[in-house]
């Protein structure tokens, strides 16, 4: 009952402040109150529990969220269960059902709701009133049902409820923000201005960014309860105008104060809606809760304002109204530096919130790590080359991994709530569990049946155990029959006495098609011949990627199936900076899709995880599909440090990184993961110059294109022989 108790203490400081007490919601009552009988010592018991509550069967989705924790805000006062039911009625109202003891909520087919509704006036305000067999709480609005409700619960005691015999309560009217003046809609519907706001009509794939998607769905919302559609515009204004003149719905983070004021309100991992001045805000923190605050505000027009006797939409937004909730996709409650500035978060993906910060430096970063430190929290990986300084943590309730990058003067922290993502699993060479030494290293670049239209990219790297790394694996489709061709050269590379195919790493650089799915087919047709012991990754959220070129979800939505099919295996969500070991191979992340915010991910490609190995004497770079935000990053965080002796040509020879990149790098051999016929084209630099640079300046002797299946044996020299695989 303690629990109970202090329940309704906070319930009653919501209700005087008219707070919606369970889901934030605040309809704020800036009329004159007034009580036509109030509470005094004449007052009868009421047993609530005797009671039901009734509801209409039809109820917009945000009113009915708030009936239901009604509910369940009753239920914790009393420690008791309500009944609750809507109110559908087989023909007439009958004295079974006029003597029922019933809590009626809104616009119920009981006459005693149409009855107390009598008493108000006005559409904003409500009633509470009590007759021998009814409690009645109703408003013209749902949104002062909604306070009406809150206000009751603020008279309920500690499971008591004492009201005069005759009790009657009404609230006066609320300030309102009107929509519709003299038969025109005075509302703009405002988003930030710089973002895309153009499709291209030939191109079903040219979105334009979310923030612009939502603003335009609820123009149309609007247009269709008033008859009048809003204006719609970006946040600029011309110097020296004004930007408080107006009524304005303001949609993410635009430059509006009334948007950061309501953002300053609420956690990070909260969104909502609010009702400042003439301006109604609707925002969260990132895109993801940007969609959650958008999902709530679209229920909430449905509830807003009046229906009138014609049965048109009187459309209005009480002033001070506000709801906020939270996701629980996110652990946020962990410390945050104390140097450098906030700039923003993002969600990062599988249950990753990114924090990035401005202006910091090295001092600022330890002194980082020491407050986690004396905050509980344990040094778990750690790393530090020329381009990064990164180190991951974990508490009981939080993993945390944050890195430095000095040249950018940034610090990015990416937490989750604990076992939600893993760490690497081999973060020093000393950490790995001793093996038997029974293969010679070597790298082999799969074809893939080109002719047929299969594409992408497939390496197997051969480890000294006999197990295996593999990226990525190349395009599936029946006819291609490139899973069978993956299983075969598998096989045939497999020096394990078992025969049990062992792959000790998968490493997905991205979630293309051409780069998931022949791997995740061929292990799905001999699964009982693999061992996968880990996947290791970075995907970004399907928010973050909305308006990209292409994006896919391959792994996010087929993960739980290849880990069935081999009878169980997890996944690490690499970062930049991250170390960490795979049998006798080291590898390093430096980039990944979480390193483009501040920025927009516009191209998929850009979501690559690029990572550098080093496997008996050689140093590779693994680049994928990356693009030109990789090598921008890369160039300027590491400089010389990523020169390589192999290096793997970005997004098959077509338009990848930039001539910079493999300048810094500076390979003596080169894989190209592509057809024949392909590179003959690309190395004539009518397309992508960078092509022509690599053919130029390496000679065919020294890159590998990828028809047919082709081997090294390392460590490998240059003038080396090259060995063909013959599938």
């Amino acid at each position: 009952m303690a629990n109970s108790f202090k329940r309704f203490l906070s319930l009653l400081l919501c209700a005087v402040m008219f707070l919606a007490a369970a889901a934030g919601c605040t309809p704020a009552q800036n009329g004159d109150e007034e009580s036509s009988t109030a509470p005094d010592a004449g007052s009868i018991d009421i047993d609530l529990t005797q009671y039901k509550i009734i509801r209409p069967v039809d109820m917009a989705t945000t009113t009915l969220n708030e009936v239901v924790n009604f509910r369940k805000t009753l239920g914790s006062i009393y420690d008791t269960s309500f009944k609750i039911e809507d109110d559908f009625l087989k023909g007439e109202e009958t004295d079974a059902i006029k003597n029922a003891l019933e809590i009626l909520l809104g616009h119920t087919t009981r006459s005693a709701s149409s009855e107390a509704l009598e008493a108000v006036s006005d559409p904003t305000a409500f009633v509470i009133k009590l007759t021998p067999t009814k409690i009645v709480i109703n408003s013209e609005t749902d949104i002062g049902l909604i306070s009406g409700m809150n206000y009751f619960l603020g008279l309920v005691g500690e499971g008591k409820l004492s009201l005069p015999e005759n009790y009657l309560y009404t609230a006066g009217s609320s300030d309102v923000l009107q929509v519709m003046v003299d038969g025109k809609n005075t509302l703009s519907v405002v988003y930030k201005d710089g973002l895309d706001n153009t499709t291209n009509a030939s191109d079903d794939k040219d979105r334009v960014d979310l923030e612009v998607l939502y603003a335009k769905a609820i123009r149309e919302k609007i247009g269709k309860l008033t008859g009048s559609i809003p204006a719609i515009a970006t946040d600029w204004i011309a110097p020296n105008k004004d930007s408080s003149v107006g009524n304005e719905i303001l949609v993410g983070q635009t430059d509006r104060p009334e948007s950061a004021e309501f953002l300053d309100s609420i956690a990070l991992n909260e969104y909502g809606y609010a009702v400042i001045g003439n301006k109604v805000v609707v925002a969260g923190h990132n895109l993801t809760t940007l969609e959650l605050a958008y999902n709530a505000f679209m229920n909430y027009l449905d509830s807003s304002g009046s229906v009138g006797a014609d049965g048109s939409k009187n459309l209005y937004f009480v002033r001070g109204t506000r709801f906020t909730a939270s996701s629980s996709e996110w652990y946020v409650d962990f410390p945050k530096p104390d140097g450098g500035t906030y700039a923003g978060s993002s969600d990062a993906g599988n249950n990753c919130l990114e924090l990035y910060y401005t202006g910091a430096d090295e001092n600022i970063f330890k002194a980082y790590q020491k407050k986690l430190e004396e905050s509980g929290y344990t040094l778990s990986v750690s790393n530090s080359n020329p381009g990064v300084i990164s180190a991951g943590y974990q508490s009981k309730d939080c993993m945390l991994y944050t890195y430095y990058v000095p040249t950018e003067k940034s610090v990015r922290i990416i937490a989750c709530a604990a076992g939600k993502n893993n760490f690497q699993l081999y973060p020093t060479a000393e950490s790995v569990p001793a093996y038997t030494k029974i293969a010679d290293g070597k790298v082999t670049q799969m074809t893939l049946n080109y002719s047929a239209g299969n594409f992408g990219m497939c390496y197997i790297i051969t480890l000294a155990d006999g197990s295996f790394v593999v990226f990525d694996g190349g395009g599936y489709s029946a006819d291609y029959g490139d899973e069978n061709r993956l299983y075969k050269l598998l096989k045939s590379l497999n020096k394990r006495t078992d025969g049990k195919i062992t792959v000790a790493a998968w490493i997905l650089t991205h979630d293309h098609w051409d780069h998931f799915t022949n791997f995740f087919n061929c292990v799905k047709k001999y699964g009982s011949e693999f061992k996968i012991e880990a996947c290791y990754l970075n995907m970004p959220s399907k928010n973050a990627t909305y308006n990209t070129r292409n994006p896919n979800y391959y792994f996010n939505n087929n993960f739980s199936t290849l880990s069935y099919t081999v009878g169980g295996t997890q996944y690490v969500k690499l970062h930049t900076g991250m170390k960490f070991y795979v049998r006798n191979a080291e590898f390093e992340v430096l980039y990944t899709q979480e390193d483009v915010f501040p920025d927009r991910i516009n191209y998929f490609n850009e979501s690559t995880t690029v990572l550098r190995m080093k496997l008996d004497g050689n140093t590779f770079m693994w680049n994928g599909d990356a693009k030109n935000w990789a090598s921008k990053g890369i160039v300027s965080r590491y400089g010389s440090y990523v020169k390589s002796d192999i290096c793997q040509v970005a997004h098959h020879g077509y338009d990848g990184m930039t001539q910079a990149l493999y300048q810094t790098v500076d390979p003596y051999l080169l894989f190209w993961p592509t057809s024949n016929s392909n590179w003959t084209s690309q190395i004539t630099g009518k397309t992508y110059a960078v092509d022509k640079y690599l053919y130029e300046k390496l000679g065919a002797e020294n890159i590998i294109v990828a028809e047919p299946t082709k081997s090294i044996m390392l460590p490998y020299h240059k003038g080396d022989p090259i060995i063909v695989e013959g599938n």
